[in-house]
């Protein structure tokens, strides 16, 4: 990739990565208002932890991925979408009618949500423990 072309994809990552924190801001300030003035705990939990992970997938985005920020933001990323999995799952059973009319979606939407991000936040940690504990003067076979 020449200069020119180097830029131009720098300046559509930042506007990109501009754009996840404004959305970022919103959800945050609507699980506020959720959980605060509504009175939906389960709601304001689920759209604060959706903020906290689009910050870490934006983190991660705007970092090459063997530095050690991308992998942090991958790792809590992950781990925020996993809890977002998992607090959509536990309102289906702890609380009447927290997502409205649409409790099966809801249950099936955080199910996945635990499975692949609460799955990929441990292949992420296993991969990440195994480079640090690798020994640092390897070889290529």
């Amino acid at each position: 990739m020449d200069g020119f072309e180097g830029e131009r994809y720098m300046r559509k990552e930042r506007r990109e990565a501009v754009l996840m924190i404004i959305i970022a801001v919103i959800f945050t300030g609507l699980g506020v208002f959720l959980w605060v003035v509504a009175g939906n705990l389960w709601m304001g939990l689920t759209g604060i932890a959706f903020s906290v992970s689009l910050v870490a997938a934006t983190i991660a985005k705007m970092n090459r991925s063997h530095t050690a920020s991308a992998r942090i933001g991958a790792l809590v990323g992950c781990l925020a979408f996993g809890i977002t999995g998992a607090v959509m799952i536990a309102s289906t059973f702890t609380d009447t009618m927290p997502f409205g009319n649409r409790q099966l979606p809801a249950l099936i939407a955080g199910i996945l949500c635990l499975v692949f991000f609460g799955g990929g936040f441990v292949l992420l940690l296993i991969r990440e423990i195994q480079r640090v504990l690798a020994p640092r003067n390897r070889t290529r076979r």
